[in-house]
């Protein structure tokens, strides 16, 4: 038997079990009031929280949306001292995984605020990054939504040179298209010069890239430029 499913919560009181490891907090639970909930825990309670959230994610728990993205939550609100379980779940190749992630990357802007060291948000973008250079399926739409992380949502001076690189670097289409739409969001919002740099990845993509619909995607994203 799989062990995420053998000591996993049953979905039936896995809402209840998450709110009473959270002092009984009704939903809805955001990510800063569950930060704000376990702050003052030992370091060993943050992370079995973060250990018993990643075993029901990658479980048939994982099924019900409204567990799904409350254990989400969880993960990114116990951050940095759940890192090892995003990793964890990022790397997983699931399908219950897969909509993990989705999840994950819907709520780990609220992240970025809170990750005071340098190195611990360097670990997060690294983690997507990796994430998304070798994402080769668009299962539950996570590399998409990996994409509009980076593009729309997480600060662009930290993330734009990570869109850039899986644009061009990507293993598979699913993650050269996921960091081109984030591209196309981040255009919406960055100055002038990466602007610049951003539109000159959109260019060697159109030219260069071993895809024939990617090539036609970036190009139709320049053409959008051009008429604003």
């Amino acid at each position: 038997m799989n062990a995420h499913k053998r000591q996993s919560v049953p979905v039936r009181s896995m809402q209840a079990w998450l709110r009473d490891a959270l002092s009984g907090v009704a939903q809805p639970t955001t990510v800063n009031e569950i930060a704000q909930l376990t702050a003052k825990w030992s370091i060993s309670k943050r992370e079995h929280l973060a250990i018993e959230c990643a075993r029901s994610l990658l479980s048939e728990a994982a099924h019900d949306e409204n567990v799904r993205i409350l254990l989400a939550k969880g993960i990114v609100a116990l951050l940095p001292d759940s890192m090892t379980q995003v990793e964890q779940l990022l790397n997983s190749k699931s399908r219950e995984a897969a909509e993990a992630q989705f999840s994950l990357f819907a709520f780990l802007d609220d992240a970025a605020p809170r990750l005071k060291r340098a190195e611990d948000r360097k670990k997060v973008l690294r983690l997507v990054l990796d994430y998304l250079l070798g994402a080769k399926h668009n299962v539950a739409w996570a590399p998409w939504m990996a994409g509009d992380l980076l593009g729309d949502h997480w600060p662009f001076d930290e993330s734009t040179p990570l869109l850039m690189e899986a644009a061009k670097h990507g293993r598979f289409v699913a993650g050269r298209e996921a960091a081109l739409h984030g591209i196309s969001q981040a255009l919406e919002r960055v100055p002038k010069q990466l602007q610049w740099e951003l539109v000159g990845t959109l260019k060697t993509v159109a030219v260069t890239d071993r895809s024939a619909r990617l090539r036609r995607y970036a190009q139709a994203l320049l053409t959008d430029l051009r008429r604003v």
